[in-house]
């Protein structure tokens, strides 16, 4: 392939804020993140040491609070990648994890410079602080780009759903003379869904919830009411950060003569449900100040400015503490008389779904 010398402007480097975001299904993870794709830092024609032997370096080695890799420039020439540790915190949890990016650096040419590949960029990847840069013919590659990215392997390591955030910052190196011309800073926000959300009900653990209806006597023609309540929480897989929780209760019963809001419990042994051998009831959801009444069999819907208060807890399956919506499962039963009711046990089964809309596709 021919090319032909073509006059370009010089360009001096200079400081990069940006802000990263990706939406992640931890049940599909992308192949990676990109977070500098070839990056061009600066390139001038008459004078390719200047930024031919650029290099990118990291402030620590050790530290990784805003990227932990070399701090100092190196002549190799040998084909390698670089990994720069970066931490990255969850934002309601403040848990905090490591994960190794991968970053590389392509030498970048124009003109004669380019000719050997065909193109800007060598096809070739170096550490990035390596400052060698090929030749083409005696024409020396006039500049470079950085590559830096988050593999899925890396972003499996991430330990529970929420967002996940990170600074990172890279230090710009001229090439000769050697000295430091740009910072590069990346607000990195991850929107992790762990596809592990879960109804989490402290009272009983990882068992089946058992419910009372406490009923009592109201002095009042000895009639019966009571309510009961289950404390619950709502673990969304997001770090409380869904755009809406569901939650649809049913007790598998079928009546024409009651109530859709009513539920009900039936005599054990019992050979009909009319009204002698059952009891009604109604149930309820209680967070952030609000009551919500259930439909049987129908969703009753949270919207996320109405989630209030979370509570950090450890869940079955999660290594780290997970922020769940607090809420309250009531059960009410309206007063009834005692009379009108066969004598026996009582019993029912209630199935309470949790669906959750993260806006992670």
């Amino acid at each position: 392939m021919l090319i032909t010398p073509v006059a370009h402007a010089d360009q001096e480097a200079s400081d990069i804020n940006k802000i990263v975001t990706a939406a992640v299904s931890k049940q599909k993870l992308p192949s990676k993140i990109d977070i500098f794709v070839r990056e061009i830092a600066g390139w001038k024609v008459d004078d390719a040491r200047r930024w031919g032997y650029g290099t990118y370096l990291c402030d620590s080695s050790t530290d990784p609070q805003h990227g932990a890799c070399e701090t100092s420039a190196k002549y190799s020439g040998g084909e390698a990648e670089s990994e720069i540790v970066l931490t990255f915190t969850e934002r309601k949890t403040k848990n905090s994890v490591n994960l190794k990016l991968i970053a590389y650096r392509q030498p970048y040419g124009r003109g004669e410079a380019a000719r050997c590949t065909g193109g800007y960029f060598t096809h070739e990847h170096y550490a990035i602080n390596d400052k060698f840069s090929p030749n083409c013919g005696g024409y020396l590659r006039q500049g470079s780009g950085l590559s830096v990215y988050i593999s899925a392997d890396q972003l499996a390591l991430l330990p529970s759903g929420g967002i996940w955030e990170a600074d990172l910052k890279i230090n710009v190196m001229q090439g000769e003379p050697f000295q430091k011309a740009a910072e590069w800073r990346v607000n990195i926000q991850l929107n992790i869904d762990d596809n592990a959300a879960q109804l989490y009900f402290p009272a009983f653990h990882t068992a089946t919830p058992r419910m009372a209806l406490n009923l009592r006597d109201t002095g009042k023609n000895m009639a019966g009411a009571g309510h009961s309540y289950l404390d619950m929480c709502m673990y969304d897989g997001y770090g409380a950060n869904s755009q809406s929780l569901q939650l649809t209760l049913s007790d598998g019963v079928m009546l024409p003569d009651r109530s859709s809001t009513d539920f009900t419990i039936i005599k054990q042994g019992a050979l009909n449900t009319d009204k002698s051998q059952r009891i009604d009831f109604q149930a309820f959801v209680e967070w952030n100040g609000m009551t919500r009444q259930f439909t049987n069999q129908s969703a009753l819907i949270i919207p996320r400015n109405d989630y209030g208060d979370y509570r950090l807890v450890m869940l079955p399956g999660i290594n780290v503490p997970v922020a769940c919506t607090l809420g309250r499962l009531r059960l009410s039963t309206p007063a009834f008389d005692h009379a009108t009711k066969a004598a026996g046990q009582y019993s029912g089964t209630l199935r309470l779904e949790f669906k959750v809309e993260t806006g992670i596709p």
